[in-house]
């Protein structure tokens, strides 16, 4: 064997080592040059500024959203409370008219009493020229007896004076024995004045009488129109409570109005604060989710050196324990720097050595090694080396992406969750099947307020739960249920309790009871006959589906469609008949 064949020898021999070393002290570089430039992250890993500011105003804004949301649930029930405290209490309407009629009846009593004083009066003077025309009258009576008494004396002694003793008497045809003695005959004159004056003070008298009782009957006349007025006012009032309970219940509604638009006014502060609060918050959360996601940058930049788990709720407790973890591991990264160091030196000593001996070899052989073949195969090597890395560098980005993915929909999920458990809490399920019930209510009644109304009007529910009229006739304009008329209002409600019949046994609990009977109390007089006759239909068209309808009305025609009445007679006492039409 020559010395090149030697030399060859060893050279085939040495390459795997040198090969081997050469690999060694590459992956101990890229080892070192991963190792330093994590050691540098690690060292400039710091807490961002304001992330402790911001969970304490997170703190604070959660706390301040959780009161606003108990404050405008409070201020919900207030105005639920004061809702029911007004129901309770009578429409102030009637009672200013009681209260208006209640002060009329006591002004006609007080213009009746009075009246009495006078008439007592009056009869007092009628009773004196009673007595005064009865006296005139004996008087007149008294005057005639003596004024005739006089004409027959008068009379007499003419006739005596043509007696003569002996002769017959020209009256009796007696014969006339003795003369009579006559008196003086009477002043027949005077007589008669006497009862002319006695006639005269009877005339006057009955003037007098005459309109004494003019007078008394004119008084009559006024106490009997008073008291039918009394009368009339008591009747009306029979139903109504007396003067001092209708200005207390005033006084009540007038209270439970203020409180009522006071609490609809904190009720809408509260909201808009409530608002507000929530605005605040998201928008906080909204900057947290902005600082989580740099938080994942950074954290995932890290991943390799096995970070502790983020919380992923509380970002200032996560960015502590990265950055304490950091500055643990930061010796121990310095280490490892070292020791890839190490190898790395180590490696190139050794393939130092081995190519050194290897060139003064090739040396002794006179062979000249060209550089070209020892840096295309350092390329080869690094391009493989690179590709490989860039391998491993897409695969940790496809992992922290799915990883962001199932963190979102974690998130999502949690989200969800926290929203289904305050609908399913006692006030929030409440009130979702209770605007879920009314929605159903309002839809179907608005059906049928549409056809009573003759396609005029139909019921929808604002944000806030109160009824609304659409009113087709004047460009479908949406406005308050209680600017309708008072047979508009009762149109709605009555289609409000037609629906409520029908729908009863669809938002009742299985097995609960149906409604088999409704009762629709007047206002069936504010009604024309063309509205009348559709509600009319509706009623009976009610009715035919096993269901007990009863009405009570004055109205007569629609009274007589009824098959089956009971009709109430007021007198003494109240009697009930039944009439079979």
């Amino acid at each position: 064997m020559t010395l090149l064949d030697a030399l060859k020898g060893r050279v085939i021999e040495a390459k795997p080592e040198l090969m081997s070393l050469e690999d060694a002290a590459t992956k101990a570089e890229a080892d070192l040059q991963d190792k330093e430039k994590l050691h540098a992250m690690l060292g400039s890993l710091t807490i961002p500024p304001g992330i402790a500011r911001l969970g304490v105003e997170l703190q604070a804004a959660e706390a301040d959203r959780e009161a606003a949301q108990i404050a405008a649930d409070e201020a919900e029930k207030a105005v639920d409370t004061a809702h029911s405290a007004r129901r309770a209490l009578p429409e102030r309407d009637p009672l200013i008219t009681a209260r208006e009629e209640h002060i009329r009846r006591a002004r006609l009593i007080a213009l009746a009493a009075p009246e009495r004083l006078r008439l007592q009066e009056h009869r007092d003077a009628e009773a004196f020229a009673t007595s005064f025309y009865e006296a005139a009258e004996k008087l007149v009576e008294e005057a005639n007896s003596e004024w005739n008494a006089a004409k027959e004396e008068h009379m007499a002694q003419h006739l005596a004076g043509a007696l003569a003793e002996g002769e017959p008497c020209p009256v009796c045809r007696q014969e006339v024995g003795i003369l009579p003695v006559h008196p003086a005959a009477p002043d027949i004159a005077a007589k008669n004045a006497a009862v002319e004056n006695a006639s005269a003070d009877r005339d006057r008298a009955r003037t007098l009488l005459s309109q004494a009782q003019a007078a008394r009957l004119t008084i009559d006349g006024t106490l009997v129109t008073l008291q039918e007025q009394i009368n009339a006012a008591d009747l009306s009032l029979a139903q109504h409570p007396d003067a001092d309970d209708i200005n207390r219940l005033l006084e009540a509604v007038d209270a439970a109005d203020v409180y009522l638009e006071s609490a609809g006014a904190s009720e809408k502060q509260a909201r808009a604060k409530l608002r507000a609060k929530v605005t605040a918050h998201q928008t906080l959360k909204d900057k947290e989710r902005d600082l989580f996601r740099d938080f994942d940058s950074v954290r995932d930049g890290l991943v390799v050196l096995g970070p502790p788990p983020a919380t992923r709720t509380d970002l200032s407790r996560d960015w502590t324990e990265l950055t304490g973890w950091a500055v643990d591991k930061m010796p121990e990264l310095a280490a490892q720097a070292a020791d890839a160091r190490g190898r790395a030196e180590q490696a190139n000593r050794e393939r130092a050595l081995l190519v050194a001996e290897l060139e003064a070899s090739c040396r002794e052989c006179n062979i000249d090694l060209p550089a070209t073949e020892e840096v295309e195969h350092a390329v080869v090597v690094a391009h493989e080396r690179a590709l490989a890395h860039l391998g491993k560098i897409e695969e940790g980005i496809r992992v922290a992406a799915d990883t962001r993915e199932e963190i979102q929909a974690a998130r999502i999920e949690g989200e969800v969750a926290g929203s289904l458990a305050h609908h399913l809490s006692a006030t929030g399920f409440e009130r979702w099947i209770v605007n879920e019930a009314l929605g159903r209510l309002v839809e179907g009644a608005s059906v049928i307020l549409l056809e009573l109304s003759g396609g005029a009007y139909s019921l929808a529910l604002n944000d806030t739960g109160d009824f609304q009229v659409v009113d087709h006739h004047n460009a479908n304009e949406t406005r308050s249920a209680k600017t309708l008329s008072g047979g508009e209002t009762f149109l709605a409600s009555l289609s409000l309790a037609l629906a409520l019949a029908e729908h009863l046994s669809e938002l009742a609990a299985e097995g609960a009871a149906r409604l088999e009977a409704i009762f629709l109390d007047e206002g069936f007089g504010t009604l024309d006959s063309d509205t009348l006759e559709t509600v009319a239909a509706t009623v009976e068209n009610l009715a035919s589906k096993d269901r007990m309808v009863g009405i009570v009305t004055h109205v007569r025609d629609l009274a007589d469609r009824v098959p089956v009445q009971y009709q109430v007679s007021k007198g003494v006492s109240s009697t009930v008949k039944r009439v079979n039409l």
